[in-house]
């Protein structure tokens, strides 16, 4: 039997983030004389309190619509009306959520803003979803989306494909679901909003796990606790990790779905998170359950139940209590199964709440059965079907017939458990072809996904080549053009070049005739020098000569002066005999 688990699930988008300016500012602006000014900063106000008090929220968007109307500040219409609509949606009032949402509908066809009539067109549709208009939600949807491809508002434009991608889901044309959402998903991480993104591929994960395909889910579940990582998102992480713990639990990978489980209990203590501590402990005890280890499934099943206790949390309280008597009943401890059975019984009906206690008395009416305590087993198993068929648990229903029939047939009441019996098979079979056609369509469905996926892949792959091709040829161009520059270069180099050598070669000639004619006029000097050489060397063999006579001359007359006069040492001796006066 599969015990109840929680699954914390996010199904949609909120349609944008409130960027929450100085609040004390605002609320100056607000009665600022300039009436746009006040206008502006109510409206930004009743934004910024929309996600955390609505009736800050309605007394500031009241504020901006008397302002608006007395003063007929026409450009304000749409933003006022929007928001109008914003609150009473958040108020669960869709009927006056669509009067506002149709009035800012008008203000946005007036104003012909693409912008304002793709985000006004997403909020319609979603009213018409919420009130199960599933084609009129899914026309301005479409619209929304026509618009948001027109002036490329990546965002929005993910935000609707999600949109769509739920509505899908809803009426359960999953492979359709999983187109949009895988297009929303790719977008988002594109931009790298990482936290769109994990919302998105959250919702993915929920589709495979709903249609059995539980490795996809898991896979969709990893991209979400890697993004919650990424952005730091300890409530995303914490639930990523609870919705793969319970994947591997339908996968029968009980250690992995227990250290999944531990991490998840460990960020709700870290962030105080009271009630997602609680289911997480709950999750603990049925895996443990199923997994056949009581002792552990009790001390989680306990430690869950004490902290309904502390929330009042009834309806926790009585499916915990529920869970504790059926770990007795798989041991055999009858009196304290039994005892866990009624005080869950007794919680249920007080909270009204059929389906749990339709399931209660119809493990109580089995235990019974398996002590012999018929009387008691028919009263309880009969109350269980009463509640089965009032709110259509077949497969409750057909449990119940099966173990109904065993009652009267220990009864010796053959008839009735006969009846009994066929009602059961009746239920069997029909859950036979119900689970026959979900199969069917599960399997449909993840032949109609893989060809979506393939026709995404084979786009991807076209567009792919497409880049390639166009990549190689803008990669030609370029080299082309290089080439042809490098030759216009490399041409108008060589011009020059040639250019340089004419002008070299004249320039050299020039220098070899100015060369020659140094050249000739230094020959010239030096025939004149080594003529006038010769002359002096003439010269001085002339003048050689004229000394030689001369000297000859002068030796001569020295020789007639010796033969005449004394010899210079007689005369001084001579001339110290004689006294001059």
């Amino acid at each position: 039997m599969k015990r109840k688990l929680f699954l914390l699930l996010v199904i949609f988008l909120n349609i944008g983030f409130i960027h929450a300016q100085n609040i004390d500012s605002l609320k100056t602006q607000v009665w600022s004389k300039n009436k746009e000014h006040s206008a502006d900063a109510a409206i930004n106000l009743g934004n910024y309190y929309l996600l955390l008090n609505l009736d800050s929220a309605q007394k500031y968007a009241n504020t901006a619509l008397t302002l608006i109307e007395k003063d007929n500040l026409l450009k304000f219409k749409y933003s006022v009306n929007n928001l109008q609509g914003n609150i009473y949606e958040n108020y669960g009032l869709v009927d006056s959520a669509m009067v506002f949402y149709k009035k800012a509908l008008e203000s946005a066809l007036n104003e012909k803003s693409k912008k304002r009539l793709a985000g006004i067109s997403n909020n319609i549709g979603r009213i018409y979803k919420k009130k199960l208009l599933y084609d009129s939600s899914d026309i301005y949807y479409q619209k929304a989306l026509e618009l948001n491809k027109e002036i490329k508002d990546s965002i929005n434009l993910g935000i609707v494909l999600n949109n769509i991608g739920n509505l899908n889901s809803e009426l359960a044309n999953y492979s359709v679901a999983l187109v949009y959402l895988t297009q929303a998903g790719d977008i988002f991480e594109y931009i790298k909003n990482y936290s769109y993104a994990s919302y998105v591929r959250n919702n993915i994960g929920n589709i495979y796990f709903y249609i059995g395909d539980f490795e996809h889910a898991a896979d969709n579940y990893y991209k979400v606790l890697n993004y919650s990582v990424e952005i730091n998102d300890l409530v995303l992480e914490a639930g990523a990790y609870n919705n793969l713990a319970i994947t591997h639990k339908f996968l029968k990978n009980y250690e992995r779905s227990i250290d999944y489980l531990r991490q998840a209990l460990s960020i709700y203590e870290k962030i105080n998170d009271v009630d997602n501590k609680h289911k997480a402990l709950h999750n603990f005890g049925v895996t443990f359950l199923e997994a056949g280890q009581y002792d552990s499934a009790y001390v989680y099943y306990m430690k869950s139940l004490k902290i309904t206790k502390e929330l009042n949390n009834l309806k926790g309280m009585a499916e915990t209590i529920g869970d504790i008597g059926e770990i007795f009943f798989q041991r055999n401890m009858n009196d304290s199964a039994e005892f866990y059975f009624q005080k869950s019984i007794d919680i249920n009906k007080q909270i009204n709440n059929p389906y749990n206690e339709c399931l209660i008395k119809m493990r109580l009416g089995i235990l019974y059965l398996n002590q012999n305590k018929l009387l008691l087993s028919e009263k309880y198993l009969n109350d269980a079907l009463q509640i089965a068929l009032q709110i259509e648990a077949t497969d409750y229903s057909k449990e119940i017939y099966h173990n109904l029939s065993k009652v009267y047939q220990n009864k010796g009441e053959y008839k009735k458990a006969l009846l009994l019996y066929k009602d059961y098979k009746t239920y069997e079979d029909s859950l036979n072809k119900s689970d026959a056609i979900l199969k069917i369509e599960e399997l449909e469905t993840r032949f109609e996904v893989d060809k979506k996926n393939n026709q995404i892949e084979l786009l991807k792959k076209n567009e792919l080549i497409n880049q390639l091709e166009l990549k190689r040829r803008t990669l030609i161009f370029y080299i082309s053009l290089l080439i042809i520059v490098f030759m216009v270069i490399s041409f108008a180099l060589v011009i020059a070049s040639n250019r340089r050598k004419k002008k070299m070669n004249k320039m050299l000639l020039q220098q070899n005739v100015e060369i020659k004619e140094q050249r000739d006029e230094i020959e010239a000097q030096r025939d004149e020098i080594e003529a006038q050489r010769d002359m002096v060397y003439s010269q001085k063999l002339d003048l050689e000569a004229v000394h030689s006579k001369i000297s000859q001359s002068i030796d001569y007359a020295k020789l007639i002066q010796s033969s005449i006069l004394p010899d210079p040492l007689v005369l001084k001796e001579r001339s110290r005999l004689f006294c001059f006066i």
